[in-house]
């Protein structure tokens, strides 16, 4: 029954102790004027991936919080540049991007910009023709010496046709028959066949001359053009004079010359008597 009793007095006492400080902590308590104080929590300063916490403060005598702790907003990154890698032969390269100089954050990511060989064509090229195949050098890189492309045939195109219409020789040029050609290397494919240039020869019969007129010896013509194969000397026109009382007379014509005309001064009657003589 004593046992009961004292532990009846000691939650009493205990009650009352608390009843006590709660009502100490009040911040009405007009008996406590927060002279002295004491931080609470610890001080956290933010990051670029996390928010911080301010310092808060409480009257050491009474326990009262007089500041509480605040968040500190996250901090912006402090970006760097992540330098360039050029490609090689053999190593992929990459492009320049960004970064967080304090966490390590990529904000710009680089891309890979792949090889970068440095192609040179192969020697052995053959060009392809109308007849026959070709050959691709190839390329290989100049920088460390593999080879990017092997040669390989270059199909042949063939021919391209074309027709091509007959052409008639003349007296002097060539003709040839109708056909087909190829217009890339010129080759006949079939027909175009020459036609022989030459003359359309025809006798001509000698024409004599007159008083007046030239005259030819007979000969052979070109009917086409007209030119001259053979013969056809000129024989000049020519009076046949006698003389007459008074001067000289053609006996074919008539034609006159008188010895007192101006005639005579041309020398044109001495011929004439130069030609009886």
């Amino acid at each position: 029954m004593k046992k009961i009793f004292l532990l009846t007095l000691v939650i009493a006492l205990a009650t009352l102790a608390l009843a006590s400080c709660a009502w100490i902590n009040e911040d009405t308590t007009p008996d406590c004027e927060h002279v002295m104080t004491v931080p609470v929590g610890n001080h956290k300063p933010a990051t670029c991936t996390e928010e911080g916490l301010t310092m808060g403060k409480k009257c050491a005598d009474c326990g009262v919080v007089l500041e509480e702790q605040k968040a500190i907003p996250v901090i912006d990154h402090e970006i760097e540049t992540i330098a360039a890698v050029p490609g090689s032969c053999t190593t992929v390269g990459y492009s320049e991007g960004e970064k967080c100089k304090n966490c390590d954050t990529i904000i710009k990511q680089p891309t890979e910009t792949g090889y970068k060989h440095n192609p040179v064509e192969l020697p052995g090229y053959i060009a392809p023709t109308c007849t026959t195949d070709g050959s691709s050098g190839g390329t290989y890189c100049g920088g460390c010496g593999i080879t990017l492309t092997p040669p390989s045939v270059l199909p042949s195109p063939g021919h391209t046709e074309v027709t091509v219409e007959q052409q008639d020789a003349t007296c002097t040029e060539d003709g040839h028959t109708a056909g087909v050609q190829c217009s890339a290397c010129g080759e006949t494919i079939s027909g175009l066949e020459v036609i022989p240039a030459g003359h359309k020869e025809v006798s001509v019969e000698q024409k004599d001359a007159t008083c007046t007129e030239n005259g030819h010896t007979a000969g052979v013509q070109c009917s086409a053009c007209g030119e001259t194969i053979s013969g056809l000397e000129v024989i000049p026109a020519k009076h046949d004079y006698v003389s007459v009382e008074g001067g000289m007379q053609c006996t074919v014509c008539g034609d006159t010359i008188s010895s007192g005309s101006s005639d005579s001064e041309d020398g044109i009657l001495d011929d004439c008597w130069d030609t009886l003589k």
